[in-house]
């Protein structure tokens, strides 16, 4: 299954063009899902419906779905995130580092796992990390 992903993935890497806007499938989009699945552990994972989009990629992530039923949830597009923070079993976060996310997440007493891409995201990671102590960075963008 893992070549098949690859195959996707490295095929999939030229640009498309949607509302005028340049997307590909995002680099990080397969090593995500294969982490996920081979931690073993309970997760959600939100994923934008524009990252997943291309009929290849909707099908590895329902065979992803099927592999991982009982103890993953993929959601598409928007989710309660207030909602899913603030459940005594959610013991993480992985976060782009959005201001809200952050409140969100200190707020519920949930730790984070920091992954700011752009802006401000980069300064509220530190805040998060360094001033506050209530994450650990990815250490890429």
């Amino acid at each position: 299954m893992y070549r098949l992903d690859k195959r996707i993935y490295e095929e999939r890497q030229e640009t498309k063009l949607f509302n005028d806007m340049i997307q590909k499938v995002p680099k990080y989009l397969f090593e995500v899902g294969h982490g996920l699945e081979d931690s073993g552990k309970p997760f959600i994972w939100v994923v934008k419906v524009s990252e997943v989009a291309m009929p290849e990629v909707q099908e590895w992530l329902s065979a992803l779905e099927a592999r991982v039923a009982g103890r993953g949830v993929v959601v598409r597009g928007w989710a309660l995130q207030l909602a899913i923070l603030s459940h005594r079993a959610v013991s993480g976060f992985v976060t782009h580092c959005g201001w809200n996310s952050i409140l969100e997440a200190i707020t519920h007493g949930v730790p984070v796992v920091t992954w700011p891409h752009f802006s401000d995201q980069f300064l509220n990671e530190r805040l998060a990390v360094d001033v506050l102590g209530v994450g650990v960075p990815v250490g890429a963008t």
